[in-house]
């Protein structure tokens, strides 16, 4: 199987706007927020996100976890279309490309486990 993933990165907000003036308030709340970026190996990118609700349960761990998930989940709908697609196009006589492996996803993870890493 030739994996989909080629990457992906966390970034928690207060990070990404080292610089940026805010009321102290706001920033506290934007700390409460995650983003994942998957990188496939064609260049495309898919972002999820996490928030929680209270400074006080907030965990870094659970909103990387759920900020991935969000990402993954938002994969399913862009292989269902790439599988029709393709589908189409062999029942219209076409031929598909030679040497590219077919993108294959488990029913857990359309990225396959353990084949990207993660910052």
């Amino acid at each position: 199987m030739e994996p989909i993933l080629q990457f992906f990165k966390f970034s928690h907000l207060p990070e990404g706007l080292q610089g940026v003036s805010a009321p102290f308030s706001a920033m506290a709340h934007l700390g409460l927020l995650t983003f994942c970026v998957l990188l496939l190996k064609n260049g495309y990118t898919v972002p999820g996100t996490s928030a929680c609700a209270s400074p006080e349960n907030y965990n870094r761990e659970i909103g990387e976890r759920l900020a991935k998930e969000d990402a993954i989940k938002k994969m399913w709908p862009l292989l269902g279309y790439e599988l029709k697609n393709k589908l189409y196009h062999l029942s219209q006589g076409a031929d598909l490309p030679q040497g590219k492996a077919e993108p294959q996803a488990s029913a857990d993870s359309p990225v396959g486990a353990g084949e990207a890493t993660g910052a």
